[in-house]
């Protein structure tokens, strides 16, 4: 970037560094809007043939009893209080319940708003980068690939990553807003008057768009440091002077507010975590081993953003890396590095792209492990914007070296988005259902217990019972402390009448995790059905301890009690039931043979 005064509203500098000459034509606006939407609507469409997925999906949906409900003054309540799912994000919370509202318990309408919010997103895009730089060829090759690549599939196509799309619109309305407020704090000389006279107002609405995208998704705190890059380029806030640092200071003053509000997020987001038990101990997961996987899971990143293949719901964590996995790694970043900070006044969009992808990927690189995976395709969703904005304009700059440039850049741009408009309607397909992700997960990864188990929690309920015990056996095998996968192998096993075998399990999970309530639960029903009516109320009156809110104990645990005769405490017991579920037939029911008298049965 050369000295001089600001870049205008609508007129910042293009790809080559000089000034657009006139204001963008709407005409060129518009048929860019239209085939970026029908594009990214086309190569997502089958999305909406797909149902949910048994990992998160019946978190979020499918079995949470406040979002099934739809929209209420309680379920609101509920969401702006809630800290399930390891996450405060009520604004998340609240788009699944007007899906619930509209759609009820079909998935086709809660991928449709999915759907929706990704093309959104994409226009969004589009239309930031061209208020911004002014350059239309530029912004629409970033934006297109935005929408159209493959890694996004996993946002688009998971219901439970709705937080994904949805923080996203609030992330591109921020910058909207803010490239707006930066246009017309500069007065009506550098852009419209209107933006001149509400420049504070934007600023206002820039704060507001934030503190939305929070309450949808904590990813976003990094959205002030993506503030500074875009001050730098294309706003072109801070130039080269004897007064930059002083500017700096200014700038980095104005993003005060947004810089509380990350932080405010960013000890909400740790508080749920750790609640919730999704924070991994240093001692499970030494620091250098996570250092090891930032470094080899960004070269992962790169590599799949440039060859989206092997893509899978999710990664295993392998604890050590390679020495050439990490070396190579670190070497390939820090030439990256050395290189975008090279640029950094001939070729500004090289370095606010690079650092843009990777300031933004700092929160999610395990440094504080959150969760087993390794990577996320799901995290690459705004990151990867930065890298779409190193390819787009570095395209635009070397087709003007070329003889027939333009028409050159136009075909390998045809040729590069008709790619992953394919890919990514192929990668889409493998979302259909629980079977098909993670079947697909298994092949493309090693180790994976995570695909194994929910692979086999499938064929358990389409009562495929010997591929599901292969499946949970494969995830024990694998992951041998995952209390998880040893409680599925029992359930399965009780299923196929080797109950003995079943309990063996159930046992094991409690010993590996000693506040497990379904083992216990399971294990407590075992037992009773056995006879050893003592032992099993004694696992079932736990899990009321553990889970004083479980009204399938309490009923389970009534049972119990009354085949040991001690009808009243079993009334009791089913009381708290119904209290705590109103609409319980079982419970019901049970009630009143007890109160009849009637004879009852085994849980």
């Amino acid at each position: 970037m050369k000295p001089g005064k600001p870049v205008p509203a609508r007129a910042p500098a293009n790809s080559a560094g000089t000034k657009a000459s006139r204001p963008p034509a709407l005409l060129g606006d518009l048929i860019s809007c239209v085939v970026l939407a029908a594009l990214v609507t086309a190569a997502f469409l089958p999305v909406l043939n797909n149902g949910f997925i048994n990992y998160d999906d019946e978190l979020y949906v499918t079995t949470n009893p406040h979002v099934r409900q739809g929209l209420s003054w309680n379920g609101a309540a509920w969401a702006f209080q809630s800290l399930e799912a390891h996450n405060w994000h009520p604004l998340t919370w609240l788009s699944h319940m007007l899906d619930s509202q509209l759609s009820g318990a079909r998935a086709s309408g809660h991928h449709l708003t999915s759907l929706v919010l990704h093309v959104t997103n994409t226009l969004l895009l589009f239309g930031v980068l061209r208020l911004m730089t002014g350059a239309l060829a530029a912004s629409f090759l970033a934006a297109a690939l935005f929408g159209l690549h493959p890694l996004h599939v996993e946002s688009v196509a998971w219901v439970a990553e709705r937080k994904d799309v949805l923080s996203a619109f609030f992330f591109f309305l921020t910058l909207w807003a803010y490239g707006c407020y930066a246009n017309g704090r500069r007065g009506p000389a550098a852009g419209p008057s209107r933006l001149a006279r509400h420049w504070r107002a934007f600023y206002a609405l820039a704060l507001v768009f934030f503190a939305l995208g929070l309450m949808s998704k904590p990813m976003v705190v990094t959205l002030p440091f993506v503030l500074l890059l875009v001050d730098y380029w294309p706003l072109q806030r801070l130039v080269p002077g004897p007064g930059r640092t002083a500017v700096f200071r200014r700038l980095l003053l104005e993003k005060a507010p947004f810089l509380v509000l990350s932080a405010a997020a960013c000890a909400v987001a740790l508080l749920a975590q750790v609640r919730g038990g999704a924070v991994i101990d240093i001692a499970r997961l030494p620091f250098g081993a996570r250092v090891e996987n930032a470094l080899v899971s960004c070269g992962r990143y790169l590599e799949k953003t440039i060859w989206p293949a092997d893509l899978a719901i999710f990664y295993p964590h392998p604890g050590h890396w390679g020495m050439m996995a990490v070396l190579g790694s670190a070497v390939a970043l820090l030439v990256l590095t050395g290189l975008a900070v090279a640029q950094r006044e001939t070729r500004p969009w090289i370095t606010v792209g690079w650092f843009w992808f990777f300031g933004m990927l700092v929160p999610v690189l395990g440094l504080v492990q959150v969760g087993r995976q390794a990577m996320a395709d799901r995290y690459t969703y705004l990151p990867l914007v930065g890298l779409f904005i190193v390819v787009a304009w570095g395209a635009v700059e070397f087709a003007k070296r070329l003889p027939y440039g333009a028409i050159a850049m136009g075909v390998a741009s045809a040729a590069l988005l008709m790619s992953c408009t394919v890919a990514s309607h192929h990668q889409t397909q493998f979302w259909k259902d629980s079977e098909t992700v993670f079947q697909r997960a298994i092949a493309v990864t090693s180790n994976n217990y995570v695909a194994h188990n929910n692979l086999g929690i499938a064929f358990l309920r389409g009562n495929r019972l010997e591929e599901a015990e292969y499946h949970f056996r494969a995830a024990a095998r694998i992951k041998a402390d995952d209390p998880e996968a040893h409680t599925n192998l029992g359930n399965v096993l009780c299923r196929e009448g080797k109950v003995a075998g079943g309990m063996d399990e159930f046992r094991l999970a409690i010993q590996l995790k000693p506040d497990s309530v379904e083992p216990r639960h399971n294990l407590g029903i075992a037992l009773c059905r056995q006879g050893k009516l003592d032992e099993g109320i004694a696992e079932l009156e736990q899990v009321t301890k553990l889970r004083p809110n479980s009204a399938e104990g309490r009923l389970h645990l009534a049972m119990g009690l009354a085949l040991k005769g001690r009808r009243e405490q079993a009334i009791e017991q089913l009381n708290k039931a119904l209290q705590l579920r109103p609409n319980y037939p079982e419970a019901e029911q049970y009630l009143q043979k007890l109160k009849a008298s009637t004879p009852v049965p085994n849980p």
